[in-house]
């Protein structure tokens, strides 16, 4: 699947085939930068290369985030293990990403333990609930 990036060259997203038989988990921190428009206005690319600059790659896959992580007017967002971090900055984004990984905010006690895809469905149905109760 062809996508644009931030300076709009097209870039190629592959998608993996989950029935194929596939390795063992991986123990690596996955780090998804999102490269939309407004992301990329505040500094996203600076982002995703400090991050690749600051983590092996045993350590860690950094990746452009394959949708918008939301949250825009806070940018850039990355999301550690599922987890969403708003406003990092390219110059201390390692060391918050770190300091995530040693103690994660959101999934230790409970909140967040769903992945961001599965948060489309539970945002649906408040939106669907909304417009009940405004009818």
């Amino acid at each position: 699947m062809l996508k644009r990036d931030c300076q709009d060259r097209e870039i190629v997203v592959q998608y993996v085939d989950m029935n194929e038989t596939t390795p063992k988990p991986d123990a690596r921190a996955t780090i998804k930068v999102c490269l939309e428009p407004s992301c990329c206005q505040r500094g996203a690319e600076n982002v995703l290369r400090a991050l690749k600059l600051g983590f092996a790659p045993e350590e860690a896959l950094v990746m452009p985030a394959s949708r918008c992580l939301s949250g825009c007017g806070m940018g850039p967002n990355i999301a550690v293990n599922d987890n969403i971090i708003r406003g990092v900055a390219p110059i201390s984004v390692v060391e918050k990403v770190r300091s995530e990984l040693d103690n994660p905010s959101c999934k230790a006690d409970g909140i967040g333990s769903r992945s961001i895809d599965d948060l489309d469905s539970v945002l649906d149905d408040i939106d669907l609930l909304d417009s009940h109760d405004k009818a």
